[in-house]
């Protein structure tokens, strides 16, 4: 759900990233990886600014041949969490009564900048009514432009 398409242009001697999806996502590098890979800082960085705003996170659309670029696996939890506890009208009050913790421990779980332990992510996203599946592909699929 959160392998975003990018445009990829050189001008300049520069890398351009601009991605469709999220019109307030941009970055440049020098070079083609380094641009993918500030990429997904930008990435993470708009997420957190939606989440931080209440708003939905945008659909990624179909990647019709352009690279994709997704947000660190923790930080893809985080946003499936996020997406859960809207879907489903849970606050962060009603999901720490649920995990039993406190709603400040429930608040790092929603912050993409904070770094949490997996464990965690998955006991709330089990008590937001989600679970984890892990799957992996080749590297070449996704960065192929």
């Amino acid at each position: 759900m959160f392998a975003y398409p990018v445009d990829l242009v050189e001008q300049d001697g520069e890398f351009i990233v601009d991605f469709p999806d999220i019109s307030e996502c941009h970055t440049v590098g020098d070079t083609r990886e380094e641009a993918l890979a500030q990429a997904r800082d930008a990435l993470e960085t708009a997420l957190s600014l939606y989440m931080d705003q209440k708003r939905l996170l945008p659909r990624a659309s179909l990647a019709m041949g352009r690279p994709v670029v997704s947000p660190s696996a923790l930080a893809a939890l985080k946003s499936e969490l996020y997406m859960a506890m809207k879907e489903k009208n849970v606050t962060k009050a009603e999901l720490a009564r649920r995990l039993k913790v406190s709603k400040v421990q429930v608040q790092r779980l929603c912050d993409i900048m904070h770094q949490s332990r997996l464990d965690q992510i998955e006991a709330a996203l089990t008590a937001s009514g989600k679970r984890v599946l892990v799957t992996t592909q080749e590297l070449r699929s996704i960065l192929a432009a």
